[in-house]
């Protein structure tokens, strides 16, 4: 993807709407960019991050499991949220 479409990108997050584009470009070069398959795990409950994700396309599930293996969905996610801090939305038992 080029920096140009990153920055395009970017700009359509409620969080970022009101950056310049200096300044979104500037956050479009400090981002790691990535891309998960269907059903692969990004962060796993109890896993350690300070990371804050932007979730730019496609969808994503909050989901934690019970003792006895159950899962339990805690919020189906898509584009435009803002700004994610994942272990905000895992709950512990």
């Amino acid at each position: 993807m080029l920096h140009s479409e990153r920055v395009i990108r970017l700009k359509r997050l409620r969080i970022l709407e009101k950056l310049s584009d200096a300044a979104l470009q500037s956050v479009a070069g400090k981002c790691k960019w990535r891309s998960y398959a269907v059903g692969e795990q990004i962060l796993g409950h109890g896993d350690t991050s300070t990371d804050v994700s932007f979730l730019l396309a496609g969808s994503a599930r909050a989901i934690s499991y019970s003792r006895e293996g159950k899962a339990v969905v805690f919020a189906d996610l898509k584009p435009d949220y803002g700004a994610i801090r994942w272990k905000q939305i895992f709950i512990k038992y």
